[in-house]
């Protein structure tokens, strides 16, 4: 099932709700890393590839920021996220390159976060951070800064490039 609209246009409606499906079958509730991979790795190539085409459609620029891309970013912090559990659960032992990668993923997850100052997302950034303390056995960890839609996105952009 795909959330791309006949427009161009992602519905992000449908995409949240198939990764809360993916993370609660399948993470919350029955830890299958396996499944949740092959349910959300979709999910995250669409997303990727829908911003990436929306800033070649805008000659390289990055979207301006309004509700949609709010709630895109929302969404994109949340695959980051998950997608670098999973590795990081799927894995018996991370080699260096491995741990680098997945840290780098918690600090973007985090970082293209909106608004992590309100409630909701405040939760959600001390979970990122729980996980990274988790993986770099306290060595590592996220400053919370509540960047503008515009710093998010960008960072975004570079993290998928």
């Amino acid at each position: 099932m795909t959330s791309q609209a006949k427009t161009n246009v992602l519905n992000l409606e449908e995409l949240q709700e198939q990764l809360n499906h993916v993370v609660f079958d399948h993470i919350d509730t029955a830890l299958n890393w396996e499944r949740a991979q092959s349910k959300l790795q979709p999910l995250y190539s669409q997303a990727v590839a829908y911003f990436k085409e929306t800033v070649e459609q805008n000659d390289g620029a990055i979207p301006k920021e309004n509700s949609h891309w709010m709630l895109f970013m929302h969404i994109a912090s949340r695959l980051v996220y998950f997608e670098n559990l999973i590795k990081q659960n799927m894995s018996a032992s991370l080699d260096e390159a491995s741990l680098d990668q997945i840290t780098e993923g918690y600090v973007a997850a985090a970082k293209i976060l909106p608004n992590c100052q309100s409630d909701y997302n405040e939760e959600y950034f001390n979970e990122i951070n729980k996980s990274l303390q988790q993986l770099t056995e306290g060595k590592a960890a996220v400053e919370k800064v509540s960047a503008p839609l515009s710093e998010c996105l960008q960072t975004f952009y570079r993290y998928i490039n």
